[in-house]
């Protein structure tokens, strides 16, 4: 078999009209973007192999659900002409960016842009491209925001490149880190992905960012001065990962025959539903002392959440459980891809390229389930992941259970045998 790939890129401006909400930062809702600090973009890579085809699409947004991502995914596909399993939607999480729960924009805006993007990408598709890959271990641009220090971080910069000859290279980069160095500003911008592509477009290069397992990692522009990165801090970033990069290439080795496998599980991730009405009024007062106490209306939230959660208390009793969450592995010949739907806690990382080496994670792909804890993540029962803001996800209402990391942990290893 050939070790060449056919590979088609394209990208697409995505950034939605002034005036629309800038999601993240839990409960504040008052962020309306009101200028374009740089254009948020739709990337999609096409591969096809000796052996099967693939679509990636990276968005400079926030999030979005997991529902919608099956919608997009098969709107996708089909203008593609693809099968729908093979094609896989992720953001990058940016926090100057907006969530998809805008209906006009989702729908009149995001949808056929996507479709158009992905016709394009497999139109431009072209032989002849060799994938070669490198981890590099690089000085951290992210901090633990819960340890408030360097512990249990994911300092590893994963590189695929795809060379061809007289062809652009294309680089898919993976790192694990909260795209908010410019905190809760009010333009549009894709943070610090965007930097470290601008600086692989001066060089000639296409940059497509992976947002890795991130869900306890901020910049650590934040552990200096919270929210208050700048255009310097960014250029700082964008120098720093783009000569990584580079150096990189140097030693990125071949991945391999151009083989493409795809599996997917479906898993119910398991809540901790209260018994009863009074329990929820005991998990109001538990947290109103909470650390985020001074947060914009979070004593609002906490009893709006209370009136949501006695609404839907006996059907979540009923079913105790989010259904029906993605989890995916891509294999690239050699190289595979495991992506979780939602913001996953770093130590599934460390975890899961222990247990499979070269290994690379995408985190809030395919939809968003909330933050995805390990069982140790639980011990604070004022954690904010774990016990706050999952009330504010309609999905959940309530906090993951422990169980969690046994149903993924068991869904990743079963996924891996498929694609041996």
């Amino acid at each position: 078999m050939s070790t060449l790939w056919t590979i088609g890129y394209y990208e697409i401006d995505i950034c939605p009209d002034f005036g629309t909400q800038l999601c993240g930062y839990g409960f504040n809702s008052s962020r309306r973007g009101n200028k374009v600090h740089d254009p948020l973009m739709a990337r999609f890579v096409y591969w096809k192999g000796c052996k099967g085809e693939a679509m990636l699409v990276e968005c400079d947004l926030l999030s979005m659900s997991t529902c919608y991502a099956d919608e997009l995914r098969a709107a996708i596909a089909e203008a593609a002409g693809m099968a729908v399993e093979n094609v896989a939607l992720g953001c990058i999480h940016t926090h100057c960016g907006p969530g998809v729960g805008n209906e006009e924009y989702r729908e009149k805006r995001l949808l056929p842009q996507l479709q158009e993007g992905a016709r394009r990408a497999k139109a431009a598709a072209t032989p002849g491209y060799e994938l070669t890959c490198h981890t590099e271990w690089m000085e951290p641009i992210g901090f633990n925001r819960r340890a408030m220090d360097f512990s249990g971080i994911d300092n590893r910069l994963h590189t695929l490149f795809l060379s061809a000859p007289g062809k652009q290279e294309i680089v898919l980069w993976s790192y694990a880190c909260h795209p908010v160095v410019f905190g809760p500003e009010l333009h549009l911008s894709a943070d610090f992905p965007a930097a470290v592509n601008r600086q692989l477009r001066e060089s000639g290069r296409i940059g497509v960012f992976l947002q890795g397992f991130a869900g306890d990692i901020d910049p650590v522009t934040n552990l200096n001065r919270w929210g208050k990165g700048d255009d310097a801090d960014m250029d700082t970033i964008g120098h720093l990962v783009a000569r990584r990069i580079e150096k990189s290439r140097r030693y990125a080795k071949p991945t391999g025959e151009a083989v493409f496998q795809a599996a997917w599980k479906y898993v119910d991730l398991p809540l901790d539903v209260p018994a009863s009405e009074a329990d929820i009024d005991a998990e109001v007062e538990r947290l109103r002392d909470n650390s985020t106490k001074d947060a914009e209306n979070y004593d609002t939230f906490l009893l709006e959440w209370a009136d949501i959660a006695k609404q839907v208390l006996p059907e979540r009793q009923a079913r105790p459980y989010v259904p029906q969450q993605p989890v995916m592995l891509f294999r690239f010949g050699d190289v595979p891809l495991l992506a979780l739907p939602g913001e996953v806690m770093t130590g599934y990382a460390l975890l899961f390229k222990k247990l499979y080496p070269g290994l690379i994670t995408w985190g809030v792909a395919n939809g968003h389930a909330g933050y995805l804890p390990l069982k140790s993540d639980f011990a604070n029962d004022q954690d904010y992941a774990c016990y706050v803001i999952c009330k504010a996800y309609t999905l959940q209402r309530f906090p993951y259970k422990l169980s969690l990391e046994d149903v993924l942990t068991g869904a990743v290893a079963e996924m891996f045998e498929e694609v041996k």
